[in-house]
């Protein structure tokens, strides 16, 4: 098994175990208004923090999944965030899934290569420069 299959197996895994996890919704009493029902906190935290890894390892903390993962638990892990982390990690695995992630290193990698081309150019140039006089 290569290293994409190895991300695509674990983000699998951790939108199966964030659709267990969020089954065990608990809603607030009636008296408490304007309160997010809440899920297993010790299994979501664990959840949270292995997804939350994964997408930093595969996408990069850049990465506007990465970004989008983070900024929802930015109050907590209950249940409305949760639900929207679960739709971040199946939009990771479609764009990883289908190649858009890969594109996108292409790209970077090109940049970097054309920036990296431009700087020794630049040096040669100085070199010559140097060289006559």
């Amino acid at each position: 098994m290569n290293a994409d299959e190895k991300i695509l197996q674990r983000l699998q895994q951790l939108i199966d175990r964030g659709l267990e996890i969020k089954n065990t919704k608990k809603s607030p009493p009636s008296n408490f208004i304007g309160f997010d029902a809440t899920v297993n906190s010790e299994a979501a935290n664990q959840w949270h923090a292995s997804a939350k890894s994964i997408l930093g390892k595969a996408f990069g903390r850049d990465s506007e999944h990465y970004s989008l993962f983070e900024a929802c638990f930015e109050k907590g892990v209950t249940y409305s965030p949760f639900v929207r982390g679960i739709g971040i990690l199946k939009a990771a695995q479609e764009d990883f899934e289908h190649g858009y992630i890969q594109d996108v290193k292409n790209l970077v990698a090109a940049e970097m290569f054309s920036d990296l081309q431009s700087q020794l150019l630049s040096c040669s140039t100085l070199a010559i420069l140097d060289q006559r006089q």
